[in-house]
């Protein structure tokens, strides 16, 4: 089996993964670029070694499905650390360690985070109250 050639022809599905984990982990687009980047080169180094360990137990899209949500998960660890939330965040509640995780742990602007908890929330969340938190 040519690897180089399976991996060119497989390039749109790979892609295509690339997107869905970084739409899982609400990555913005520089994010999104840099683990883009991470796992095509991951996936040609050591001659295709991830594609020579492809068994066929399982369809190529599943395996390279598997494989990159896996590697979005050691390069979020990478890049942010193991994060735990602050005891302070812990004794305020669930919404203040979510918006903790936003902003510390994603990334996010105090304006994004309150957009996506109030989201989270079915727009039932107090804006005022987030913001105090």
């Amino acid at each position: 089996m040519d690897l180089e050639q399976t991996f060119l022809d497989n390039l749109p599905l790979i892609e295509r993964i690339i997107r869905f984990a970084c739409r899982r982990h609400r990555w913005n687009a520089d994010q999104a670029e840099e683990f883009a980047g991470a796992v095509r080169l991951k996936l040609v180094e050591n001659g295709y070694g991830v594609l020579r360990g492809f068994q066929g137990r399982s369809s190529l899209s599943t395996y390279l499905t598997a494989v990159i949500l896996r590697f979005a998960l050691d390069h979020r660890r990478q890049v942010a650390g193991r994060w735990r939330p602050s005891a302070q965040a812990e004794a305020l509640g669930p919404a203040a360690i979510r918006l903790e995780a936003l902003l510390y742990r994603d990334g996010h602007t105090q304006e994004e985070a309150v957009r996506t908890l109030q989201a989270e929330s079915g727009g039932t969340a107090d804006e005022a109250g987030l913001r105090a938190l």
